[in-house]
């Protein structure tokens, strides 16, 4: 009965990893939490990816926000020249 009660209120890896991505962005809803919680408790993959994921996600975080100087890299007009012909060519 408690599987069957578990089964029904978590998520499976695919929703679990999604979820995981959505809590860094834009936050989780209660019940998303709760069943996500559910799922990380008794899953270690999904548990060591939510690690890695928060790894990633901070380390991202602190380059952008560390580095705020205005990018001064442009392409030369010779180069966008070429993507655009490469760009032409293979839509033709």
């Amino acid at each position: 009965m408690i599987a069957r009660i578990f089964h029904i209120l978590a998520y499976s890896c695919r929703k679990a990893a999604l979820l995981i991505e959505k809590k860094r962005i834009y936050g989780l809803t209660s019940i998303e939490k709760l069943r996500l919680k559910m799922h990380l408790n008794a899953c270690v993959l999904c548990r060591e990816y939510d690690n890695q994921n928060e790894i990633i996600h901070n380390s991202l975080r602190h380059h952008l926000h560390e580095d705020q100087t205005p990018c001064d890299h442009h392409l030369s007009e010779e180069d966008r020249k070429e993507i655009k012909e490469g760009v032409r060519k293979n839509t033709d």
